[in-house]
Parts: C-alpha cells; structure tokens; sequence
C-alpha cells in the first residue's frame, strides 16, 4: 500500500467516525421529543396519535422500554389487548431491568390478561410482582379480587388482612363481610350448618356488622327455630337501625305464632331508645299499642315524635289514623291538608 492511498484510508476513516459522534448525540434528543409529545397525546387522550409517535420512538430506540410498556397499555385500551400482551411479554425478557420497571411490566401484562377475561394467568403475573415486593398494594388487591372470585374464602381471608397490613388499618367490616359471602356460598350449597358457622365466625369478628345477624335469623326461622329467629333479628335491627324495617313484619308474625305479640312493644322501644328517629320503628309501636288497647299511650308516641319532627309524614299519617275515631270532619280536614303540603313540599326538593 502506498503513502498516498493509506493517507486517503485514514482521511476516510477520520471523517466516518466524526460524522458517527456529530450525529449521535442528535439522535437522542429528537427520540426523547417525540416521547414527550406522546405522553402529551396520552394526557390529552388523543390514543392513535400517541400510538404512532410511540412506533416512532421505537423504531429509533428499541431500547425504550418506557414507550414500549406504554404502547401497549394503549393497545389494550383500544380493545387489541392481544397485541398489547405480546409487547408486555416481550419485555420479560430483557435482562437487568430495575425492580420498578419489572413491577410496571406484570402489571400491565395482568391488565393484558384481566381484558381478556383469563383470571388464571392474571393472577399468575400479580404473583411475579409479589416475588420481587411482597407487600405491593395493588398486587395483593387484585388478589383478593381473584380469590374472592373463584370462591376461595380461605386464600380472600389471609389477602384481606395482608392488605389491611400493609395499608396500616385493620376493617373488621371488610373481614366479616368475607365470611358472610362464604355463608351465602354454603346456602347455595344446601350447606346450612356449614352457613350458620361462617355467619357465627363473621358475627364474632365484628358484632356490629349487621347482616350476619340478619341472615341467621332467615336460617333460624327456616328451621323452625323461631326463638333464635327472633333474637337474631332483632340484633340486627339493633345494629342496623335505618334498616331495621326489614325485619318489623318478621318479627310480628313470628312473635304472633308464639303468642307473645305484646313483646312487640318492647321491641320496639328498644330500637327507639337505640335511634330515636326511626319513624317507622315509631308508627309499629303505635300501632302495638292500638291493638292493645292503649289508644291515648299511642296518640302521645306520635304527638311526642310530632315535637321532635313535625315535618313527618309517617307522624302526621298515623296521627290523622288515631284521630279517625274522635275527631270532627274539620279537624281532620286540616289534617289531610297539612299532609298533602308535606307531601307536595317533599316533591318539589
């Protein structure tokens, strides 16, 4: 090789390497713009135009892991959760990537998983995100979902107080209301021993929580079992005051049948003396109280109710009804026209 020709190589060489380094650095910057004016379309919600600039950005930079995770999780969102899932997976591979993008990653691939409606493997990549941070809220919340989901009330207990752990509070509410579904379930499955104990467990978690008492009380008066039937009613009534009406009939009939219907009244003064604004616990005394031959005990309930709310249709009904047999034309004339301008006044709000 001549001088001349090695002094062209070199010269050659010289000027490749220094448009490669002038060009390099431009490259970089004009990538990361047009990630920045996708995440722009993403904000505004503008999908198919982050959808082309995310291509974009990739085909300039297949190492950009962000672009890729996000163009998927858009994919999905317009209903091609297919595509998304096989981008999602493709990034399971890359090695060494940081805990946090590893988490982003299962995420969206139990999202990929979640739109196409297989829980299964869903729960799967929720347990990946598990493997490397163990007490990640969302992961065990999704969880708690699939278990309660495919009924396995054991897996949704030990989730539930997983998360309540790590949210730093415990909800007796939420634990309780597990069981109750896990009665429901056993009720289903003619399993009505099997119910009673997970309503008793749900009971014993939270004693206020209302709608275990309820349902007992269904499955005691099934059975024939009217006394358990009646204080399982009742207890919930006493917990669940503002819905303490689902139980009034119930517990009349079934004190009637025993022939104990005078202990209607102490059931009912027992509400009252709970929440003394319960109307409908109020017109049932009343009413006990009619059928026991205390009339004026009755007029004074309602009148008494009528100082504390004189607004009250319930009140003012069963006033206008104690009055129907003592009372002249015009007196009750003026009572049907203070209840319709209730009842036209409660219409307009």
């Amino acid at each position: 090789m001549n001088t001349l020709t090695l002094i062209v190589l070199v010269l050659m060489a010289a000027l490749i390497g220094g448009a490669f380094i002038w060009l390099r650095p431009r490259s970089q910057p004009q990538t990361q713009a047009i990630y920045t004016e996708a995440l722009s379309a993403i904000i505004r919600g503008q999908a198919k135009q982050a959808i082309d600039l995310l291509r974009t950005v990739i085909r300039n930079d297949s190492s950009h892991v962000e672009a890729y995770m996000h163009l998927g999780d858009l994919l999905r969102e317009q209903n091609l959760a297919k595509k998304a899932l096989k981008i999602h997976q493709s990034l399971t591979v890359r090695p060494d990537l940081p805990s946090k993008f590893r988490i982003e990653i299962y995420k969206s691939l139990v999202l990929d998983y979640q739109r196409l409606m297989d829980y299964r493997r869903a729960a799967r990549e929720a347990e990946q995100i598990l493997r490397i941070d163990r007490k990640n809220l969302w992961a065990n919340e999704f969880l708690l979902k699939v278990a309660l989901l495919n009924e396995d009330w054991n897996r949704a207990m030990q989730l539930a107080k997983t998360t309540q752990k790590i949210k730093g509070r415990i909800d007796v509410d939420e634990l309780a209301e597990i069981k109750l579904r896990e009665g429901h379930y056993q009720i289903k499955q003619d399993n009505q021993r099997d119910a009673i104990t997970c309503f008793n467990k749900a009971n014993k978690i939270a004693p206020e929580y209302g709608a275990p008492h309820f349902e007992l009380g269904e499955l005691y008066f099934k059975q024939g079992n009217l006394e358990n039937a009646i204080k399982f009613w009742e207890r919930y009534a006493l917990c669940c005051p503002d819905q303490s009406a689902k139980v009034y009939s119930k517990v009349e009939t079934t004190l009637f049948e025993l022939g104990r219907f005078s202990e209607a009244e102490h059931f009912y003064r027992r509400i009252l003396n709970k929440d003394a604004s319960i109307l409908d616990a109020m017109v049932r005394l009343a009413n006990v109280l009619v059928e026991k031959g205390e009339q004026r005990a009755a007029m004074n309930l309602v009148e008494e109710t009528l100082n504390k709310s004189a607004g009250s249709i319930p009140a003012n009904l069963m006033k206008l009804k104690l009055s129907l047999s003592k009372q002249n034309s015009h007196q009750l004339s003026r009572q049907i026209d203070k209840i319709l301008e209730l009842l036209s006044s409660d219409s307009d709000r």
